[in-house]
């Protein structure tokens, strides 16, 4: 008996593994989610496995230096706008570049825009957010961006002596935990229809016992804890013409869809992200395109190389379309 229970478990999971990893949209489990940013850029989205970053949840944006985090915001503020949107960007960093940001897409005039905040107060005006929002209804999405909680200290170690600061290093951890807390546990997000964005530097390296170690800073695990989904992203190497670099995005915590996948993307100093290289990618293994030798293209009548194909896509909107659709509809990554 025990072994006929056995085999037909056997034959349930062969079963679960032998079906596709394909999935549409409308095939994704229900998560509890409502609404959605799109991230701006459609190979991300289908990693995550949905239209962008949810509505309600804390997303963490991950990387070192120089990974591209800002521009993702950026971005993110775009289609956070054009879905009708409040906005809330908090530069603790001074990073935001309005001038860049207007070329992404982002309308200044209508982000709300904070510099030079403690950690406390940082979360008082999330707090303050949420509350605004309740007290109105709740009438439309907020999304707001915190550029970098790394970047942001308490307001003791803003005070202390910086020879005697050492000893605040825990208090970062043990304030955002208690906030986060309150925010995650009571479903305020949710309720005042909060997407929250914790950008994250990771700039320390720990060393273990036995070796090994990794990239990270002290606060990281109550915001990785309460998170619904981290993007990590690292800068892959620049481009040969020089005005931008290839960044990989990997998926490393995903309450809302399947965690780990990883996917690739160009960030140019101009428009920020362009996903023609993945959508050339895309458009080879739905067969609409073909490979050709010499470094050569062939779609249709038309021949052309590789970095001809990013001028091809903005002239012809109907084919973006056409491979976003691809994309978004069997979301193959």
């Amino acid at each position: 008996m025990a072994d006929d229970l056995k085999t037909e478990v056997a034959a349930a999971i062969d079963d679960k593994l032998g079906k596709p990893a394909t999935l549409t949209l409308s095939e994704m489990p229900d998560c509890g989610v409502g609404e959605w940013i799109s991230t701006g850029s459609i190979i991300l989205n289908a990693s995550i496995r949905r239209p962008g970053i949810p509505v309600g949840r804390l997303t963490t944006i991950a990387g070192k230096a120089a990974s591209g985090k800002t521009t993702l915001a950026s971005h993110l503020i775009k289609s956070a706008q054009a879905m009708g949107a409040l906005v809330v960007f908090a530069d603790t960093e001074h990073a935001y570049d309005p001038e860049r940001g207007a070329r992404i897409g982002v309308n200044n005039s209508e982000l709300l825009f904070c510099q030079d905040l403690c950690l406390e107060e940082l979360f008082a005006s999330i707090f303050s957010t949420i509350d605004v929002s309740l007290n109105t209804g709740a009438k439309r999405p907020i999304l707001f961006v915190v550029d970098s909680h790394s970047g942001t200290a308490t307001r003791a170690e803003v005070e202390a002596d910086p020879d005697a600061s050492r000893a605040e290093v825990a208090s970062s951890a043990r304030l955002t935990s208690l906030d986060l807390k309150r925010l995650i546990s009571t479903g305020l997000l949710s309720r005042a229809r909060v997407a929250l964005v914790f950008i994250c530097q990771l700039k320390m390296i720990i060393s273990t016992w036995g070796g090994g170690g990794g990239e990270t800073y002290i606060a990281d695990r109550p915001i990785n804890y309460h998170s619904s989904l981290i993007i990590r992203l690292t800068r892959r190497s620049e481009m040969k013409s020089g005005d931008g670099i290839v960044v990989k995005a990997k998926i490393t915590k995903n309450k809302v869809g399947p965690p780990f996948a990883v996917c690739e993307f160009e960030l140019f100093n101009e428009d920020g992200i362009d996903d023609s290289r993945a959508l050339l990618e895309l458009a080879v293994v739905n067969k609409l395109a073909t490979l050709k030798g010499g470094g050569y293209y062939t779609m249709g009548d038309q021949t052309f190389r590789k970095k001809e194909w990013r001028a091809m896509l903005t002239k012809d909107p109907g084919l973006r379309r056409e491979l976003f659709g691809l994309a978004t509809g069997m979301l193959k990554i």
